[in-house]
């Protein structure tokens, strides 16, 4: 009988628990302003401007998006200058991106990325990108098509990366590959666009020499990096390829287009890659891509019922990726900067390399990468 009175008791103190955590926390969500993204600009030698976008839980409120800018010394005294100016105070639980801007980057942004990382209430899932001008102008801009930047931000950024058309920029991203030797870090490029600047896209990827920004490669090259950093599982991509290539399978009002390229899109890709370690001392790395896609759309009509035409065109893929990803390998190794990780697979490839930083970017500039392609079409489709 006492067993029974004890777990009905129990189970009332444990509900009465609930309850009252609940209504506490609802009173603490009440009195507190969420950061969603939060800015960082230069504004001299020494001070910082941050600016949040903060969400707030207040039916009265005309607005449920804050924004307060400040400057101090430190992120985190931007952070408690700005509460001297708010109703509530400002919490990092919820924080999803932050945006440094392009003339910060360039002068290194590892102190500030490390201060989130040691911050226990925010998650290594949040998002790192880069700003064409200043973070504030873009943060602090009204934009009609949609109310809270910090979501839409946060959203873009997300879709494209389970799109595969961005690599992944999280926290611990940068900070894994800030740590390793032999791999540099690579995040979102946003910028403002259109008559007004209502427009806020990735119009590239920022590339870094350990934590300084020293480049920026646009959205098509982007491609090819994650093509040898990454497995692709889903991706697409518009490719063009000689018009020749296919020249006698075309109609005649379609050869008197010129040297005009014909326009693919590829999509379901997939990929596999293998790197060989060819020569240590002047490094050569031979890169081979595996991929299989679906031939999604054409920009012109073409049969592709013959076997021989699927082969050309296979070829020809494989022949304009390879040209395009060297292309971007070289661009990489003029900056100095490897976000690929060949630096990584040269460490792993040669015992006792001892290998630094400095003495990898120094074998960086003169290796020879190689890239071979070869792709499988698994399905075709045509529109005219």
């Amino acid at each position: 009988m006492k067993r029974r009175i004890g777990a009905a008791g129990l189970s009332l103190f444990i509900s009465a628990t609930l309850v009252i955590t609940g209504c506490a926390q609802q009173k603490i969500l009440d009195k507190m302003g969420l950061s969603v993204v939060i800015g960082y600009d230069r504004v001299d030698k020494d001070r910082l401007l941050g600016t949040n976008v903060l969400h707030q839980f207040d039916p009265m409120a005309s607005e449920s998006v804050q924004i307060v800018a400040s400057t101090a010394y430190t992120s985190k005294g931007t952070r408690d200058k700005s509460n001297l100016e708010m109703a509530k105070k400002a919490v990092s639980g919820q924080l999803r991106v932050t945006l440094y801007s392009e003339q910060l980057a360039k002068e290194g942004i590892i102190n500030l990325v490390d201060t989130l990382a040691r911050d226990p209430t925010i998650g290594a899932r949040v998002f790192l990108a880069i700003s064409k001008g200043r973070a504030h102008d873009i943060l602090k801009h009204r934009y009609p098509e949609f109310g809270n930047i910090g979501t839409y931000m946060y959203q873009t950024i997300s879709q494209n990366i389970e799109g595969e058309s961005m690599i992944s920029p999280t926290l611990h991203d940068f900070m894994h590959d800030y740590s390793s030797v032999g791999r540099d870090t690579i995040l979102p490029y946003l910028e403002q666009r259109g008559k007004e600047g209502n427009e806020l896209v990735i119009s590239g990827a920022a590339l870094f020499q350990q934590d300084r920004m020293v480049g920026v490669i646009p959205t098509k090259e982007v491609f090819y990096v994650k093509l040898l950093r990454d497995r692709f599982q889903a991706g697409s991509i518009e490719i063009s390829i000689p018009r020749e290539v296919l020249g006698k399978y075309m109609k005649v009002s379609q050869k008197k287009r010129g040297n005009d390229p014909i326009f693919l899109v590829l999509d379901t890709l997939s990929s596999s890659s293998t790197f060989k370690l060819v020569d240590k001392n002047r490094p050569q790395i031979n890169t081979e891509i595996k991929i299989t896609g679906r031939l999604q759309e054409v920009s012109e009509v073409v049969d592709l019922s013959k076997p021989e035409i699927i082969h050309k065109i296979e070829k020809a893929i494989s022949q304009a990726m390879m040209n395009e990803g060297n292309k971007v390998i070289a661009k990489l190794q003029k900056l100095e900067t490897d976000p690929i990780g060949f630096g990584e697979i040269y460490r792993s490839s040669v015992r006792h390399s001892n290998l630094t930083r400095d003495k990898w970017y120094e074998m960086y500039r003169d290796a020879k990468l190689n890239l071979k392609v070869e792709m499988t079409l698994v399905r075709t489709g045509v529109i005219e």
